[in-house]
């Protein structure tokens, strides 16, 4: 199989594991009314509509250089992973104002139980996705599909910080502190966003400068 092909194997599969994991995670989010988990859900409905975006480049930048594009379609790959970032950071810039307006407004109530259902399963399956797109990555040497790699590790890394967290929120509510239960969920959420903040950023800037023409690091 051509590196092409494994290229295009790996974007289809994360196609369909993301839109899995975002309808599952949007689904639970509305039983158990979790922010938290919806920005989860939301952040593997964004991979899956990039996805389609990135089956699309991955197709271009194999063309030749043309009369319209005469220096190739290199920039396209650069292009895509910018506006992943851009997107992931617009993403998570909601997920701040969100929490902290539902911090000032006094929590929001949650089935705790929920959350602690919809980690163990996007756990479970991030972890696979993460580990297949890795082993593919390596195959093809494709930058899309190790960004994609890359993504899943701190996905599940999210998914598990969120199953950690409602379990402590479960017990909160059990507990004679019950009255700060309400602000845990926006609370997850702020810590989703402070886990999750570097890796668009990072994203954001290497492949800015990619398009800029800056030159690569010494090493590389």
């Amino acid at each position: 199989m051509t590196a092409v092909q494994l290229e295009r194997r790996s974007i289809l599969i994360v196609i369909v594991a993301s839109t899995s994991f975002g309808v599952i995670g949007v689904v639970i989010s509305l039983a158990s009314r979790s922010g938290a988990v919806f920005l989860d859900g939301l952040f593997s409905l964004i991979f899956a509509v990039v996805g389609l975006l990135t089956l699309y480049v991955s197709t271009v930048v194999q063309r030749p250089r043309d009369e319209h594009y005469p220096f190739g379609y290199a920039t396209f790959e650069p292009m895509l992973n910018l506006f992943k970032g851009l997107l992931i950071g617009m993403a998570l810039l909601y997920a701040v104002w969100s929490a902290v307006q539902t911090l000032l407004t006094g929590g929001q109530e949650v089935a705790a139980i929920g959350g602690i259902i919809y980690a163990a399963i996007a756990v479970a399956g991030g972890a696979t996705l993460a580990v297949v797109l890795r082993k593919l990555g390596q195959r093809s040497g494709s930058p899309i599909v190790q960004l994609d790699a890359q993504n899943a590790v701190i996905d599940t890394l999210i998914s598990g910080a969120v199953g950690v967290a409602f379990v402590a929120t479960l017990i909160i509510e059990r507990s004679a502190w019950s009255a700060a239960a309400p602000y845990a969920d926006p609370v997850i959420m702020l810590a989703i966003a402070a886990i999750a903040a570097p890796q668009p950023i990072r994203t954001i800037r290497r492949n800015w400068g990619q398009l800029m023409g800056k030159a690569p690091d010494r090493e590389m």
